[in-house]
C-alpha cells in the first residue's frame, strides 16, 4: 500500500541542504553546540505540546508494539518512558501492567500528559541528569528521542546507571532519512520557496549506522547492542494531521500568510502520490535498537 506508482524519494539532503553527520564527527560538539541544540529541541518541542498527540504521535506510536514485545514487560517490571512527551509512549507501554514512569524536558509536554493520564507518573526530567536512584528500572525506553540528544554518552551513562543489572534499553529513532517520505514531501515544498539553513542538531541525527550506536552506547556503560530497520507508515484520513505537525514544528505560522500559502499548495501536491483511495499513506522507516545494562 501507500503510493500509486513508485513512491516519491523522502528527505534528498543535497537537495534541502541537510546536514549528513559522518562517523568521524558524531561525538565532537563543543559546551556551545550542545546549549543551542538543547535550546532549540527545548522551544520546539514545547511548541508542538499542544498538538503532538494528534500529529506526530500517529506516526511515532508504531515503534512501540514491537519494543513492547521484545521487552516483555509485566506487571513487575518498572519501567522509565525518557522523552514521553505527552504521554502517548508511556500509556501504550502502561498496557502490559508495567509500573511506568514518564520524563520529558518540557513542563508543557508533561502537563498535557497528566491531564491526559491522570493515573500515570509524570516528571519534568533531564535525561542527562536523572533524578533516580542506581538500578531502579528493569527497562528503559527512548522512543523517536535519541537522535534529538546533544551529548549522547552521557545520556546512555545515566540510562546505565538508573536500570538493574541485565535491564534493557530499547530506543527508536528515524530510519535512512531518504525513507521518510512525509518529510520529503514537506521539505521539497519548503525549499522551492525559503532558504532552509542548518538546523541545530545532536551528533546522531541522520545516522543509522550500527557502528556508532554501537560505539556511544558502549562508551555510556551499555553492551550487546542489537538494532534492525523496522518499516513503519504515516496512514491518515486527511492530510491535516500531516500539514499540522509540520507547520507546528517548523513555526512556520511566523512566515507570512501568502508564503505559508504557496508551501501548503506545493507541499499538497506533493502528497497526492500518497493518496490511497480515502486515505494518505505515507511510507517510513525506524531504526529500533536493544542494549542492555552491565
Amino acid at each position: 500500500m501507500g503510493a500509486k506508482n513508485d513512491d516519491p524519494p523522502g528527505v534528498d539532503l543535497e537537495k534541502v541542504g541537510l546536514p549528513r553527520n559522518d562517523l568521524l564527527n558524531t561525538v565532537c560538539m563543543n559546551a556551545e553546540n550542545q546549549e543551542a541544540v538543547r535550546q532549540y529541541e527545548h522551544q520546539t518541542w514545547t511548541r508542538c505540546s499542544r498538538n503532538y498527540r494528534q500529529t506526530w504521535a500517529m506516526l511515532t506510536n508504531q515503534t512501540l508494539p514491537g519494543i513492547i514485545d521484545r521487552l516483555g514487560l509485566h506487571s513487575d517490571s518498572r519501567v522509565l518512558d525518557i522523552g514521553c512527551g505527552p504521554g502517548n509512549s508511556t500509556f501504550l507501554l502502561s498496557q502490559t501492567g508495567a509500573d511506568l514512569t514518564g520524563i520529558d524536558f518540557s513542563e508543557k509536554m508533561i502537563s498535557v500528559a497528566a491531564d491526559k493520564h491522570p493515573e500515570l507518573t509524570f516528571k519534568v526530567g533531564d535525561a542527562e541528569n536523572l533524578g533516580f536512584d542506581n538500578s531502579t528500572f528493569d527497562a528503559v525506553v527512548a522512543n523517536y528521542i535519541v537522535h534529538h540528544l546533544p551529548d549522547p554518552v552521557r545520556v546512555f551513562g545515566e540510562i546505565s546507571r538508573v536500570l538493574k543489572s541485565g535491564g534493557t534499553f530499547a530506543f527508536a529513532v528515524w530510519g535512512p532519512l531518504e525513507e521518510q517520505t512525509s518529510v520529503g514531501a514537506f521539505f521539497e515544498a519548503f525549499t522551492h520557496f525559503q532558504d532552509l539553513g542548518e538546523l541545530p542538531h545532536g551528533p546522531l541525527f541522520g545516522v543509522t549506522e550500527f557502528e556508532v550506536f554501537n560505539d556511544l552506547t558502549g562508551k555510556g556503560g551499555l553492551r550487546d547492542l542489537q538494532v534492525e530497520i523496522l518499516p513503519t507508515e504515516w496512514r491518515c484520513e486527511s492530510l491535516d494531521p500531516v500539514i499540522e505537525g509540520f507547520w507546528t514544528w517548523g513555526n512556520l505560522a511566523s512566515l507570512p500568510s501568502e508564503l505559508q500559502q504557496k508551501i501548503r499548495d506545493r507541499m499538497i501536491a506533493n502528497c497526492q502520490a500518497f493518496k490511497d483511495n480515502d486515505a494518505y499513506v505515507f511510507p517510513h522507516s525506524a531504526l529500533v535498537g536493544f542494549a542492555q545494562a552491565e
